[in-house]
């Protein structure tokens, strides 16, 4: 077999090639077999076939069945329903703004003078609540002594300012490095530097002469 050269024919716009075999007889022991090849031109009047119009109506017929199926078998585009929402636990209840005047909760009156006679109360007693460390002998290592008074000690605008716990006459022998802070306007704590050392007795003595509460309550 031979390659043809593209033929065009008329009224077509692609190249393509159009092959006749003739196969001779061959013997079965011989591997080869002589093929002789004709190339018949495409524009061959001879080799053209005319269709009736009954077969090209049939021919129509058939093509546009298949372009009909194709349209049957066209769908919709598939667009899934909306998420749904997750679950909310809360609960919105609905009020009227403003609040009712049934549902108010009004301001009390203040009186001056029960202010007043409220001041001149004289304050309880002071009274030492809690202390830390609670035992004798300690075994365990110790940086903080803690002592809370039932009264309140200072102002809660003085928390963070620097204190000298001689004034209230709150002292801790012997004397080791560390600072003296207050916890709340009840409790005051000594926190070491380090630690404290081992092997030392300690004395925490709080003067009643000199321990007053913000509110004039006195040690007992």
């Amino acid at each position: 077999m031979r390659r043809i050269q593209n033929l065009t024919f008329e009224n077509e716009q692609l190249k393509s090639h159009r092959f006749h075999f003739n196969i001779d007889e061959a013997n079965e022991m011989d591997d080869e077999a002589t093929t002789d090849v004709e190339v018949i031109p495409l524009n061959d009047d001879s080799q053209q076939q005319n269709l009736t119009p009954d077969q090209l109506q049939h021919l129509f017929s058939q093509a546009s069945c298949e372009l009909i199926a194709e349209l049957a078998d066209e769908q919709e585009f598939f667009k899934r329903e909306a998420t749904i929402k997750t679950p909310k636990t809360s609960k919105v209840i609905q009020t009227p703004f403003p609040p009712l005047l049934s549902d108010r909760i009004e301001d009390f009156d203040i009186d001056i003078e029960q202010l007043k006679q409220l001041a001149k109360q004289e304050a309880g007693p002071l009274i030492i609540e809690r202390y830390s460390p609670s035992e004798t002998q300690i075994d365990y290592v110790l940086s903080t002594i803690t002592l809370t008074f039932n009264q309140p000690m200072i102002a809660v605008s003085s928390l963070d300012d620097k204190m000298n716990t001689e004034d209230l006459g709150i002292s801790l022998t012997p004397k080791i490095e560390g600072r003296w802070r207050w916890i709340g306007t009840k409790t005051l704590q000594f926190e070491a530097k380090h630690r404290l050392p081992y092997s030392t007795n300690y004395t925490l003595r709080v003067d009643k002469e000199h321990c007053v509460s913000a509110i004039g309550g006195k040690l007992i």
